[in-house]
């Protein structure tokens, strides 16, 4: 049955090109890491400047990893990719992050950029791989 947009959520699940459980599979794996080089480095007391420069180099060269055993080849599979990821990320957050630092994690803006870089990362690979 349609929605009043003209399509149903199986057509948003099942979107042709992506395995969504491998994608999201893919998704908590890299929450996972980030989750465990975020406690590292934190732990170890760097610097801002430094700690943000791990911080996003390690999730731009996870990210980059992903979509290239994901197979991401063009543009629209990057962004659907890109966007789960993207969700995944916040919704571990909010069930697991949340508990350790409190909601102060929404507000700090290397967090919002480390997510912007996972998001944009996924697109410009896209746009290389373009089929």
């Amino acid at each position: 049955l349609k929605g009043q947009w003209g399509f149903s959520m199986k057509d948003i699940i099942n979107i042709q090109g992506i395995s969504t459980n491998r994608t999201i599979k893919y998704a908590l794996c890299i929450w996972v890491i980030m989750f465990i080089i975020a406690s590292i480095v934190v732990g170890y007391g760097f610097g801002d400047w430094t700690k943000y420069i791990i911080i996003w180099l390690f999730s731009i060269a996870i990210t980059w990893f992903s979509v290239t055993k994901l197979k991401v080849n063009n543009i629209k599979l990057a962004i659907t990719t890109g966007i789960i990821f993207v969700i995944a990320g916040l919704v571990l957050d909010l069930l697991i992050s949340v508990r350790f630092t409190g909601t102060a994690i929404f507000s700090s803006f290397d967090y919002w950029v480390s997510y912007g870089l996972i998001l944009l990362s996924t697109i410009f690979y896209g746009t290389l791989k373009k089929s």
